[in-house]
């Protein structure tokens, strides 16, 4: 996957930018972007201020035990804004 050229609170910047009143196509001029990009954007970081971007991760822990008696535990990583799960991590050993 292509990395992004700008940072999230870059990218928060130019949807306040367009927020205050500046033109889509003006902005996508200024900073080198489709207007695809741009409107992917909105949608994903709609309704995010500068201090924010990263509070849409959070971690969730879940232990259980097979039917064998041996337990596990899974640490997700959870996209708040999607509810998908980016990363499980899983830990099988005697507790």
């Amino acid at each position: 996957m292509k990395r992004t050229r700008l940072t999230d609170e870059q990218i928060i910047g130019i949807l306040a930018e367009q927020k205050a009143g500046a033109k889509c196509a003006d902005l996508c001029r200024k900073h080198g972007m489709s207007e695809g990009t741009f409107h992917a954007w909105k949608a994903k970081y709609s309704g995010m201020t500068v201090s924010e971007p990263n509070a849409r991760w959070s971690p969730d822990f879940v232990h259980d035990q097979f039917a064998c008696g041996r337990r596990f535990r899974v640490l997700n990583a959870v996209d708040e804004v999607t509810r998908g799960c980016a990363r499980a991590n899983v830990a099988t050993r005697n507790f």
